[in-house]
Protein backbone atom coordinates (compact mmCIF):
# COMPACT_ATOMS: atom_id res chain seq x y z
CA UNK A 1 0.00 0.00 0.00
CA UNK A 2 1.11 3.77 -0.92
CA UNK A 3 2.11 5.38 2.04
CA UNK A 4 0.27 8.86 1.68
CA UNK A 5 2.21 11.96 0.73
CA UNK A 6 3.27 14.78 3.60
CA UNK A 7 0.23 17.45 2.01
CA UNK A 8 -2.11 13.98 1.88
CA UNK A 9 -1.67 13.27 5.52
CA UNK A 10 -2.01 17.36 6.52
CA UNK A 11 -4.96 19.15 4.79
CA UNK A 12 -8.02 16.64 3.81
CA UNK A 13 -9.58 17.55 0.52
CA UNK A 14 -12.39 18.91 0.27
CA UNK A 15 -14.76 16.63 -0.81
CA UNK A 16 -17.31 17.40 -3.76
CA UNK A 17 -20.80 15.48 -1.95
CA UNK A 18 -20.75 17.34 0.99
CA UNK A 19 -22.61 20.36 1.20
CA UNK A 20 -20.83 23.64 1.36
CA UNK A 21 -21.01 26.22 4.29
CA UNK A 22 -24.41 27.52 4.83
CA UNK A 23 -23.01 30.81 5.53
CA UNK A 24 -20.77 31.36 3.08
CA UNK A 25 -21.59 33.57 -0.40
CA UNK A 26 -19.76 32.25 -3.45
CA UNK A 27 -21.52 34.62 -5.51
CA UNK A 28 -19.26 37.03 -6.05
CA UNK A 29 -16.66 34.77 -6.68
CA UNK A 30 -18.67 33.17 -9.48
CA UNK A 31 -19.15 36.26 -10.80
CA UNK A 32 -15.62 37.44 -11.00
CA UNK A 33 -14.63 33.74 -12.77
CA UNK A 34 -17.63 34.93 -15.61
CA UNK A 35 -16.19 37.96 -16.35
CA UNK A 36 -12.68 36.17 -16.37
CA UNK A 37 -13.43 32.68 -17.55
CA UNK A 38 -14.58 33.26 -20.99
CA UNK A 39 -11.21 34.97 -22.61
CA UNK A 40 -9.10 32.01 -20.87
CA UNK A 41 -11.37 29.79 -22.79
CA UNK A 42 -10.71 31.63 -26.43
CA UNK A 43 -6.61 31.28 -25.25
CA UNK A 44 -7.17 27.81 -24.21
CA UNK A 45 -9.13 27.06 -27.73
CA UNK A 46 -6.64 28.95 -29.82
CA UNK A 47 -3.67 27.37 -28.32
CA UNK A 48 -5.09 23.83 -29.22
CA UNK A 49 -5.25 22.77 -25.45
CA UNK A 50 -8.38 20.44 -25.65
CA UNK A 51 -8.61 19.50 -21.77
CA UNK A 52 -7.56 22.68 -20.30
CA UNK A 53 -10.64 24.43 -22.89
CA UNK A 54 -12.83 21.37 -21.47
CA UNK A 55 -12.17 22.17 -17.88
CA UNK A 56 -12.52 25.91 -17.85
CA UNK A 57 -15.73 25.56 -19.80
CA UNK A 58 -17.26 23.53 -16.81
CA UNK A 59 -15.96 25.85 -14.31
CA UNK A 60 -17.76 28.59 -16.31
CA UNK A 61 -21.01 26.24 -16.39
CA UNK A 62 -20.67 25.80 -12.82
CA UNK A 63 -20.00 29.62 -11.76
CA UNK A 64 -23.59 30.27 -14.00
CA UNK A 65 -25.44 27.44 -12.25
CA UNK A 66 -24.38 29.79 -8.63
CA UNK A 67 -25.29 32.83 -9.82
CA UNK A 68 -28.50 31.29 -11.29
CA UNK A 69 -29.47 30.20 -7.99
CA UNK A 70 -28.39 33.08 -5.89
CA UNK A 71 -31.23 34.49 -4.07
Amino acid sequence: MRRPHVFERSAPRARRDVEQEGGADYVPAARAAIAALPALLREAEAAGAVTLARHLGQALTEAEGIVRRAP
